[in-house]
């Protein structure tokens, strides 16, 4: 559908006049290139024109001020597989740059078929609607930024890129945003925190059908979000990330489904309120959560939310353990041999319905629940038909 799109709008720019520079650093792969520069050609470019890269090594830090298409070696070409190849700047349009290497300040821009490595920023986004595809960056301090604001309604789409050893993949803040399709191999992963600089909340952000392995910055994790509205993360594969695999705090509407995480050092999946004093409206569904060693799905300070149809197994710790959360629904999940309860409910958790869970083979309890009130077996919560042989109290399994 995006590269539908991707085309259309090539067309349209094509039929209003667009002009098409040509850039080659040695004029040897374009030997009628009337630019060596891609800085030179930005500058001379009108809004709408494309701006066509051709196989070389450029050292500069390009200033986009103005909507324009830049297309390089690789454009139009999927780069997610791609990440084990070294770069050839006899075959590739490589941008390195001790600043930004495209420093994108317009709206509509689209960056396509690029290597950006080596450098401080390899993109930074600084509009909105923008399209980043098929590019791969190596090595970077930071491979793509986002600071949009997301004050027009066009979504930025970062797609089907490749990113590795860079000690951040994507970060920053995002707004009508979706990164979808990427590989992230040995790399920072996505890292959206609105601690630093200023405390500007992610909106509208996808996270969609990504592969991360060996991904996310030390001590955090492959997917760690932090002050998120109507977030989506949603078909992701994680494998033995540096710590957690999928980190969201300070959301609200937010939904998790339908992820696979696997083998990493810390939990799965991990949600808190954060600052907020409540997290509500978060949706965690439909994912499998397998061979971590702390929790396979943790939650803290929750209200008005949802746990189901999960899978947990194998875990170090809990398969679902939640802190100081309330008027939760958990239900159909199914967790099996984790290292220490299947269901673990905390003394300060109240108002949760817990059931028609699958709960097996778990090391200490199946369900466990150390609240007190007038619930189920003397507990603060409601325990409803769930299928398990061990409990702390007798009365929470069925």
């Amino acid at each position: 559908m995006q590269r539908f799109l991707y085309i259309s709008l090539m067309l349209v720019a094509a039929s209003a006049g667009a002009a098409t520079l040509i850039v080659d650093d040695d004029k040897v792969q374009c030997p009628n290139a009337a630019f060596i520069s891609i800085s030179v050609a930005a500058a001379a470019a009108n809004p709408g024109d494309i701006i066509r890269v051709c196989p070389g090594l450029y050292l500069e830090d390009v200033q986009i001020t103005k909507q324009l298409t830049f297309l390089g070696a690789s454009n139009g070409k999927n780069q997610k597989k791609r990440c084990g190849e070294i770069p050839d700047q006899t075959h590739d349009s490589i941008v390195t740059s001790i600043g930004n290497g495209f420093d994108v300040q317009a709206d509509n821009v689209v960056i396509d078929g690029f290597v950006f490595q080596s450098s401080s920023n390899g993109v930074i986004l600084r509009s909105d609607g923008n399209e980043v595809a098929n590019n791969r960056f190596r090595s970077n301090h930071s491979a793509l930024s986002g600071v949009n604001s997301g004050l027009i309604q066009t979504v930025t789409v970062i797609e089907e890129n490749c990113f590795q050893g860079d000690d951040f993949g994507t970060s920053g803040f995002f707004k009508n945003t979706r990164i979808e399709d990427n590989s992230f191999d040995h790399d920072g992963g996505i890292f959206a925190n609105t601690v630093f600089p200023i405390p500007i909340e992610n909106a509208n952000l996808s996270i969609l059908r990504n592969e991360f392995d060996h991904a996310g910055l030390t001590g955090a994790a492959s997917i760690d979000i932090t002050g998120a509205t109507d977030l989506v993360i949603s078909g992701n594969d994680i494998s033995h990330p540096q710590f957690r695999g999928i980190s969201v705090s300070e959301g609200l509407r937010v939904i998790i489904r339908d992820n696979k995480l696997q083998d990493g050092p810390g939990d799965g999946i991990a949600v808190s309120s954060g600052q907020r004093q409540e997290s509500e409206d978060i949706l965690v569904e439909k994912n499998e959560v397998t061979g971590f060693p702390l929790s396979g799905i943790l939650v803290q300070g929750l209200s008005d939310s949802s746990i189901a149809d999960n899978s947990i197994r194998d875990n170090g710790q809990s398969g679902i353990e939640f802190f100081a959360c309330n008027s939760i629904l958990v239900s159909r999940n199914r967790a099996k041999r984790n290292g220490v309860d299947g269901i673990r409910v905390d003394a300060f958790s109240s108002g949760n319905t817990i059931e028609q869970n699958h709960l097996s083979e778990n090391v200490e309890h199946d369900a466990h629940d150390d609240s007190v009130g007038s619930g189920t077996a003397g507990t603060n919560n409601l325990w409803i038909k769930n299928k398990c042989k061990t409990e702390n109290r007798p009365g929470l399994c069925h």
